[in-house]
């Protein structure tokens, strides 16, 4: 943990690198207000990497009507700051009207898709955008965080079974590489063993469909209209019942047009992938967190004794 020592010296450097004093810099400032400053630096990162040191000033609060300073008002002790010779940023502003968002829904896009849309624009915001604070008649309402930040700070702060579950989150949303840098070696391991079950429940999931294919088979599937085809199979998966053959039926219903090929068996990999990745990893949740990495079971360990 960086000692607080530091950050004082780095805020305080910013000041003291203009010929004025530091003292020089705030004699002018109103006593009645509470000063609120960002410190984005080298020093200061957890997940967001800024290109410079910066130094932003977000806010000014009075100190007991609880009022907020306005924009216009933050800029000019902006400019009073910049006639001493010390540079001071303020956060970047935008409206929500000229965005043309409208609810909290377009609210939470636009922050997923900003970083996306202005890659230049990372000496500014940093190469993992953290978010942006929501304000509303010059009162800051809330804070919405881009995921991506949230799953990186997640990682790199959070325990070892909150990180798992990013992970197969992530894996089954196709955005791992967005986080697996700040993997620790553990959860890297982790990764490749869901890698192997993926393939292991693939091998798994063709052995099912042609279990099923030869109780079609058997029923007469075949032999029958094509248009009383419909129904049978319907019959069929439905009457599927056990945990080992339950979780299957949904696949089933999916990949009818494959598995209902006469003397010929359709390519099913591909839909079972697809299957998989519509959200129905979830039916086997529990295949993914069962490891061996020492990391995640000693979480589960604490975790346990917790709930005992």
């Amino acid at each position: 943990i960086t000692p607080s020592a530091i950050f004082q010296n780095l805020f305080w450097s910013f000041f003291q690198s203009s010929p004025q004093t530091s003292s020089t810099a705030f004699q002018t400032l109103d006593k009645n207000y509470t000063y609120l400053f960002e410190l984005c630096c080298e020093a200061n990162k957890v997940v967001t990497k800024y290109k410079n040191d910066r130094l932003l000033l977000i806010g000014a609060r009075h100190r007991i009507t609880g009022v907020n300073q306005t924009f216009p008002e933050l800029q000019t002790l902006q400019n009073h700051f910049s006639s001493l010779g010390i540079k001071i940023e303020l956060p970047r502003i935008e409206r929500l009207s000229k965005l043309n968002v409208t609810n909290i829904k377009q609210a939470k896009k636009w922050v997923e898709d900003e970083p996306i849309n202005n890659k230049n624009e990372t000496d500014i915001m940093g190469d993992v955008p953290e978010g942006w604070c929501i304000w509303i008649d010059g009162v800051p309402l809330a804070k919405m965080k881009n995921s991506k930040y949230l799953d990186k700070h997640g990682i790199i702060t959070g325990n070892a079974l909150y990180v798992r579950n990013i992970v197969i989150k992530r894996f089954w949303e196709g955005t791992l590489d967005d986080v697996y840098s700040v993997l620790s070696e553990g959860m890297k391991r982790f990764v490749e063993e869901v890698k192997e079950k993926v393939g292991e429940l693939m091998k798994e999931a063709e052995e099912r469909v042609e279990e099923f294919r030869k109780e079609l088979e058997e029923k007469g599937y075949w032999k029958e209209e094509e248009r009383k085809r419909g129904g049978l199979y319907a019959r069929i998966v439905k009457s599927w019942e056990g945990d080992e053959r339950r979780e299957w039926k949904g696949l089933l219903f999916v990949a009818k047009e494959e598995i209902g090929k006469e003397g010929q068996k359709g390519e099913i990999g591909s839909v079972v992938m697809k299957w998989l990745k519509d959200g129905n990893w979830k039916k086997f949740e529990e295949r993914w967190k069962n490891t061996k990495i020492k990391e995640i079971t000693e979480a589960e360990k604490i975790q346990q004794v917790g709930k005992d």
